[in-house]
């Protein structure tokens, strides 16, 4: 038996008039009662996942939300959609923070959190917010990797500690 298709819907969360970016439909402007509809339209639709991006800065003027804040919004706005950064930047945060970040946020949604993780690849953001940038993506992804290990060492084990190549939790 094959499962049914399931629906997400990507959250309008940054101003960028004229261009279709990606998968995320634009705004002329943030505007939070607008985006508030469409998350309620989806809900009343019957979608099954909301995704929000993962930038400090994106569209015009760099004008987005950011994401960890507005999926907590969004986990108290909604009673079924599962929730879920799209790309959630391993290098934005250390990942023990992550970690709390994670379990909190699958708390406040009742279980509905999905943790969809990576590297990341806008330099431009790094350089902005003084985050470390490789231009090798091995090495990012072996950031990514080390993790990974603690964000699931920490929401799965009583005591966790790691000594690695990036991080010491």
């Amino acid at each position: 038996m094959t499962k049914a298709i399931e629906f997400g819907f990507c959250v309008p969360i940054f101003a960028n008039p004229g261009m279709a970016f990606f998968r995320t439909p634009c705004y002329e402007r943030l505007d939070w009662p607008t985006t508030k509809r469409a998350v309620e339209t989806c809900e009343q639709l019957g979608y099954d996942s909301l995704f929000v991006a993962d930038h400090v800065f994106l569209g015009r003027g760099g004008a987005i939300y950011e994401g960890w804040t507005l999926l907590s919004a969004l986990a108290g706005m909604t009673e079924r959609l599962r929730l879920a950064p799209i790309h959630l930047c391993d290098s934005f945060r250390n990942p023990a923070l992550t970690a709390k970040m994670v379990a909190t946020l699958d708390i406040v949604s009742d279980g509905r959190f999905i943790l969809f993780y990576d590297y990341g690849w806008r330099r431009a953001e790094f350089d902005a917010y003084g985050f470390d940038f490789s231009k090798d993506d091995d090495e990012r992804a072996s950031r990514m990797e080390e993790g990974l290990t603690i964000i699931k060492g920490m929401l799965s084990e009583e005591r966790f500690s790691f000594d690695g190549r990036f991080y010491k939790v």
